[in-house]
């Protein structure tokens, strides 16, 4: 994922924060690594690496990995080191976007007039979109634009005369 998201609640809580500002950094590290190789927050294989592996992947010394690991920001599931505190909402949400560009860019449609919350939408609310929500159309989800009446005025304007 391009960005790691760090959730507040997260740092607010123990274990976080009765850590040190050192083992929370090292784990910030650690959580921008784990956001890259999106894996839900598991770095895999890692529990041999030392200093210069550590360094060349996640800017941390085995150190820093230890430190966050005794603070319990971190734990090792056998050779993987699990971050915690990884978003993995916001992994899903990277994964079915990057889904709905290799699809043509647009997300799933749902079935029926629904909002959000899964309950229909009142019937004539307008929708930012355009058309009705709830209302009688063609094609649900779907705007229909008129076609333009003119061609596009000529770029004439922007022509500077040419001087001798």
């Amino acid at each position: 994922m391009r960005y790691a998201a760090i959730v507040r609640d997260f740092l607010r809580n123990p274990p976080a924060c009765f850590a040190s500002s050192s083992a929370v950094g090292g784990w910030t590290r650690l959580l921008v690594y784990a956001s890259e190789l999106e894996r839900g927050g598991v770095i895999p294989a890692c529990v041999a690496y030392d200093d210069r592996a550590w360094l060349s992947l996640a800017q941390v010394t085995a150190t820093d990995v230890a430190e966050a690991v005794a603070a319990g920001l971190c734990e090792w599931l056998g050779q993987d080191l699990q971050v915690l505190g990884y978003d993995m909402d916001g992994q899903r949400k990277v994964q079915a976007a990057r889904e709905n560009g290799r699809l043509g860019g647009a997300p799933p449609r749902r079935t029926g007039h629904e909002k959000s919350n899964g309950k229909p939408a009142p019937s004539g609310v307008s929708n930012p979109g355009g058309g009705q929500v709830g209302g009688q159309e063609d094609s649900p989800g779907e705007t229909q634009r008129e076609p333009l009446s003119s061609p596009l005025p000529s770029r004439s304007y922007l022509a500077f005369p040419r001087t001798g």
